[in-house]
């Protein structure tokens, strides 16, 4: 009997290390995206021992045809040495002393589509680290570091701050995203050796040093940075260069400290992939019109009804719940297994009835109760809960969903959320196996085929469907390379992309709105993620919600610092809302805080913004303090009309601590002192006020609530 022939593996990860010039890559068969890691190299070391800086390290994901041809630069570091290696920097000034010599900047690392590089043809680049100067007795001049963020500038060299000439230092200047760095300026014989500008992907060269030391030549980058100006003192080490990727979606790594560069290409699975629907990539749709085109190869394309376009997030599919679908015929074959993947924002659960994410004939992805399991139209469902949706945070938010089904069994069905796979269950009814079956690979997205029912409100940026089940190696690679474009690195949207507080998302991300956030810190919900609510606007925003109170009902002195600690709130207005349950965080708020001094506290009630303040702890206090004497505090900004009081009866010169005296042992945390009148408590069980005694006396202003029935507490 003849063997059966073994289908080859395709390589899936490819590594590209410094060779000294240009490399190609041709996109395999049935590839359309893959994720791509480039490494710049670092800056050289300058005749004296002034170190390069600091390669970028940047991850993106493309999208690619088969066949597509791309060359890749990985570049070279230039060791102790004037002469730039293959990689696009700039040459090190050179000295009549090697040892004055000024190191070459770092080479770029990256991916383009034509065999002369520059920015125009660029996908991805990872810039070069700036040389070191030349020495000849000034320390320290070392070469600017690569810009390994989004945004913003690269590292400029270090050099001599005392003279000033129109307008440069002597030292290379740092590129950014958008423009190259420009040159130092020299003090020593100028113009003869000024460093150069950055020109496009290339780094600036480092000045000459004619008697004196040369500079450190500019980082290579997407735009290249400027080359420090040669000189006696007056000298200075290379900036480095920008990094970026065409599409935005970027992730950042550890920067190269080390050596060379690299150029890591894994080809996402699209092994079985039968139909392909991406709305970032314009060949699949270019922003408008009816027609969703089939990457895959299969020539599957889709036709969208009463569908919108959304360009947020590199672009997506708007299905408005009522009248939006997308049929679709997937060359399946005689499978009795796919897989569907899609990256979908959830608008809506559509509670109580339900909505379907997609569906064959009668077999589909149904929400009814808030619950996401398969349906046989039979009244049944196979998957998670609402509890555990709510959980997730499913609705109203980016999520990568995997849904494994198997024809005529629900037995190794299973649904994966952001590459993790769910405990699933019966939710109701019972599975019926008659109806389980693919329609020989005919369904639509937002419904099933069965009926014109079931329409989902929800953002579809990409649907796939695979005529076999894909691993969790797989699932995980796949959420892993294309996060980016939902979830940018410490952006809080996810609980993988977890920031330290609403105050440092603020920083990293200035357009963040007001919602909810994940931040993660070891010391904070055993190390894990935790869901939390930010205010992003008042004052500049970057407020973490430590306390909601609306009712006295069921506190105690214990849970004051931690009550409902599982995020309880769904949507904004859940915040405001007197009838949604009280919530603390405050034994958090030590952890969360920007700076053991300095950090900021806010209060308001009744209304947002109102009867309250924001105030600067100006020594290390803490927010589970039971001390009534952290009182170093300035007011910055008050919220209605009044003054400090010193009578109990409204706000003290003090941070809110926790008692087990106020209000006679009723008032939990408290502005008061602890003795006597507690009007300014935030924190009570006391049954005569709603939800605490507030503000009786202003202090001679006007702004009094006594019970304002609803109090919050922010720390940022």
């Amino acid at each position: 009997m003849q063997a059966a022939l073994k289908k080859p593996n395709i390589t899936h990860i490819y590594n590209f290390a410094y060779t000294g010039a240009i490399q190609q890559f041709i996109v395999p068969n049935r590839v359309t995206a893959i994720q791509v890691n480039a490494i710049g190299a670092k800056g050289g070391t300058g005749g004296g021992g002034q170190t390069g800086g600091a390669g970028a390290n940047i991850t993106s994901t493309l999208n690619v045809t088969p066949g597509q041809i791309l060359y890749i630069v990985v570049g070279g570091f230039p060791g102790q040495s004037a002469t730039a290696k293959y990689g696009f920097a700039g040459a090190g000034g050179v000295a009549t002393n090697t040892a004055g010599n000024g190191g070459a900047g770092g080479g770029l690392s990256g991916v383009f589509s034509s065999s002369t590089p520059n920015n125009s043809n660029a996908f991805i680049v990872a810039g070069g680290g700036g040389g070191g100067a030349g020495t000849g007795g000034t320390t320290g001049y070392t070469g600017g570091n690569a810009l390994n963020t989004t945004s913003g500038t690269a590292a400029n060299g270090v050099g001599g701050l005392s003279y000033l000439v129109s307008g440069r230092y002597q030292f290379g200047y740092g590129a950014t995203p958008t423009a190259v760095g420009v040159g130092g300026f020299a003090y020593d014989n100028a113009p003869a050796q000024h460093g150069g500008d950055g020109n496009n992907i290339n780094g600036g060269f480092g000045g000459i040093g004619t008697g004196w030391q040369g500079a450190g030549g500019g980082g290579a980058g997407f735009f290249g940075g400027g080359g420090g100006a040669g000189g006696g003192s007056a000298n200075g080490g290379g900036g480095g260069g920008s990094s970026k990727s065409t599409n935005g979606h970027n992730s950042f790594g550890t920067p190269n400290t080390t050596g060379d560069g690299s150029v890591t290409i894994t080809c996402l699975s699209n092994s079985g992939l039968v139909l392909h629907l991406d709305a970032a990539n314009p060949v699949s749709y270019p922003g408008s019109g009816t027609t969703w085109t089939d990457l895959s190869g299969n020539g599957s394309n889709v036709t969208l009804t009463s569908t919108s376009y959304n360009a947020a997030n590199g672009g997506s599919i708007e299905f408005n719940g009522t009248s939006s679908y997308a049929n679709f015929a997937a060359n399946i074959g005689s499978t009795n297994v796919v897989t569907v993947e899609m990256w979908v924002k959830t608008n809506s659960l559509n509670l109580p009835n339900g909505s379907m994410y997609f569906g064959f004939n009668y077999y589909d992805v149904w929400t009814e109760n808030g619950n996401i399991g398969y349906n046989t139209s039979a009244g049944d469902q196979y998957g998670i809960s609402y509890a555990r949706a709510n959980t997730l945070g499913i609705e109203g938010a980016w999520k990568h969903f995997v849904f494994v089904m198997n024809a005529g069994a629900k037995t190794n069905n299973k649904i994966y959320v952001n590459g993790v796979s769910e405990t699933m269950a019966q939710q109701q009814g019972a599975f019926g196996t008659a109806n389980a079956n693919f329609n020989s690979g005919a369904g639509r997205i937002s419904g099933w085929r069965g009926d014109a029912s079931w329409k989902m409100n929800m953002n579809v940026a990409s649907f796939k469907v695979y005529n076999r089940e894909l691993t969790q190696a797989e699932i995980t690679n796949n959420f892993n390379s294309t996060k980016q474009r939902f979830y940018p690195d410490n952006s809080g949207l996810s609980p993988e992309t977890a920031s330290s507080s609403a105050y440092q998302i603020k920083q990293d991300y200035p357009n963040s709105p007001d919602g909810f956030y994940w931040i993660k810190n070891a010391n904070i919900n055993s190390g894990n993620p935790v869901e939390i609510y930010a205010d992003m606007t008042t004052d500049g925003g970057g407020w973490t919600l430590i306390l909601k109170n609306s009712s006295y009902a069921a506190w105690t002195y214990a849970n004051s610092m931690a009550l409902n600690t599982d995020m309880p709130y769904k949507i904004n207005a859940d915040i405001i809302n007197t009838a949604t349950v009280n919530y603390s965080i405050i034994g958090w708020a030590d952890y969360i805080k920007k700076s053991s001094t300095g950090f900021q506290f806010m209060f308001d009630a009744g209304t947002r913004n109102s009867y309250g303040g924001i105030f600067t702890a100006n020594q290390a206090y803490s927010f589970v303090s039971t001390s009534n004497a952290q009182s170093d505090i300035t007011n910055t900004v008050k919220f209605g009309s009044w003054n400090y009081t010193t009578n109990n009866n409204g706000f003290a010169q003090r941070m809110p601590f926790r008692s087990n005296t106020a209000g006679s042992g009723t008032g939990f945390y408290t502005n008061s002192s602890g003795t006597g009148n507690w009007w300014a408590t935030l924190i009570s069980n006391n049954v005569n006020y709603s939800p605490a005694p507030w503000l009786s006396d202003a202090g001679g202003g006007t702004s009094t609530n006594s019970a304002p029935g609803i109090i919050w507490y922010w720390v940022r």
